[in-house]
């Protein structure tokens, strides 16, 4: 892949995961979850999966072995639910994500707690694939970069919360990259 553009919100290019327990429960920290069952997003989410599964790693626990069971939901909004409903006792989920229900419909949301923010991480970007048109690449990364700029594009970045966008480095994701370099070598030591 190769990187395009980056979504900025309130000056910032970094997101969170937030780590999510129901408002009636006594869960109180990430700790609290041992024995509880969580709700990942999908295998291969940052918020979702990694950063909580990366915490556990630093505890030298697992999924396995720290939850009694655990389930994925396929998506952020899922997991906020699912918590919501008492279908699991926590969820990790991507900050941007609660952040826009809760702003927008607060149903789901409204039930839930936030009990960790981990963090932060460079916001996920728009990508193509490298053997992308370098004309149809510099026309999309021209319309990101500029659409703050007229009244259209203000109004869909507006809808889904982003300022603008920006241009950063890959190595913004580096530390993405170690924390499943980390994990990975730490499951094939054991």
């Amino acid at each position: 892949m190769e990187l395009v553009a980056v979504p900025s919100l309130h000056n910032e290019t970094v997101y969170y995961s937030y780590i999510l327990a129901n408002k009636e429960s006594n869960i109180e920290s990430f700790e609290d979850l041992k024995g509880k069952k969580f709700a990942f997003t999908d295998p291969n989410s940052n918020t979702g999966m990694l950063v909580p599964t990366f915490e556990l790693a630093k505890l030298n626990k697992t999924p396995d072995n720290f939850f009694s069971s655990f389930i994925f939901t396929g998506s952020h909004d899922k997991s906020i639910e699912a918590v919501a409903v008492k279908l699991v006792d926590g969820a990790a989920v991507d900050n941007l994500i609660w952040e826009y229900m809760n702003t927008s419909d607060s149903t789901y949301t409204s039930k839930t707690k936030i009990i960790a923010k981990l963090g932060p991480f460079c916001m996920p970007p728009f990508v193509t694939h490298p053997e992308c048109n370098d004309t149809l690449k510099n026309n999309l990364r021209e319309i990101l970069l500029t659409m703050h700029e007229n009244e259209k594009g203000k109004a869909i970045l507006n809808e889904i919360l982003i300022d603008k966008f920006v241009i950063l480095e890959d190595d913004c994701y580096q530390s993405i990259r170690d924390m499943n370099k980390w994990i990975e070598e730490k499951n094939s030591a054991n």
